[in-house]
């Protein structure tokens, strides 16, 4: 009993994989139906039924996936009808009091361990005197999303995705950023005190960004299991001075500063 799927999560996967597998065999015997008059012999035969279960296999994924969140959409909705008082919303869109302040000891490598062991909270924040948002406040991800909300002049940006890629692991100065990698970044102006805009900082760490993006499950977190490799939370508040001179501020090199004479 210790490879059985009592959830059923592996059955549309295995089937879809069967069913890839004998067309690649179909396929690979000029289209002959009956396995029993398929070539066994011939490379071409096992080489379409391995290459088309493993394409079964990611689209099965994907499928799943899919009808995951339709049915945990369904679920929500349910929720929201049957307890109307109080929403327990497990992701990046919870509220801030869903998420367990950290502690200025907590850095990438613990979370890392708690990503890897499927142990620590599921959700948790990280206040402005923390030394992972510290690290954050000026890096590539967060520059990217500040020049664009000054740029278009916003009161609200919500949730911007900024990537990270070939250039974030150029410029990144902390291991805080190599961990952080990509993430979505909101930032809202003070409706109270315009002078101040708030920072919000979302990234979540599944087994989809650990496999840089490939098709994969992403196990939730279960109270009372420990699963390994699920689904975590991290937000990163702090509030700035509205810069209403923004671009001026920003630092233009001189020739001289680079080492060339001024004609």
């Amino acid at each position: 009993m210790k490879y059985t799927d009592p959830d059923g999560e592996w059955v549309i996967t295995a089937l879809w994989m069967v069913a890839n597998a004998y067309f690649g065999g179909v396929a690979a015997n000029n289209y002959q139906f009956n396995p029993s008059k398929w070539d066994w012999s011939s490379s071409a035969t096992w080489g379409g039924i391995i290459l088309n279960s493993v394409h079964g296999y990611f689209s099965g994924v994907k499928i799943e996936n899919s009808i995951k969140s339709v049915l945990a959409k369904k679920a929500l909705t349910n929720s929201i009808n049957n307890f109307s008082d109080i929403i327990y919303l497990t992701n990046e869109e919870a509220t801030d009091n869903l998420y367990l302040i950290r502690g200025n000891n907590v850095d990438y490598a613990d979370l890392w361990h708690e990503f890897r062991t499927g142990t620590g909270p599921e959700s948790s924040l990280f206040l402005e005197d923390h030394p992972m948002t510290i690290d954050l406040k000026d890096a590539w991800i967060v520059e990217k999303a500040r020049n664009r909300y000054y740029k278009y002049n916003l009161n609200r940006m919500i949730r911007y995705d900024s990537k990270f890629g070939a250039p974030g692991a150029f410029f990144s100065e902390s291991m805080t950023e190599q961990f952080i990698g990509g993430a979505r970044v909101s930032i809202i102006r003070d409706v109270d005190n315009p002078n101040i805009v708030r920072f919000i900082v979302d990234d979540t760490k599944d087994r989809n960004s650990l496999l840089f993006h490939f098709a994969s499950r992403n196990p939730i977190r279960i109270p009372g299991k420990i699963i390994p490799f699920s689904t975590t939370y991290q937000r990163y508040v702090w509030n700035e001075p509205y810069l209403r001179d923004f671009f001026r501020r920003l630092y233009i090199p001189k020739i001289s500063d680079i080492g060339y004479p001024i004609l």
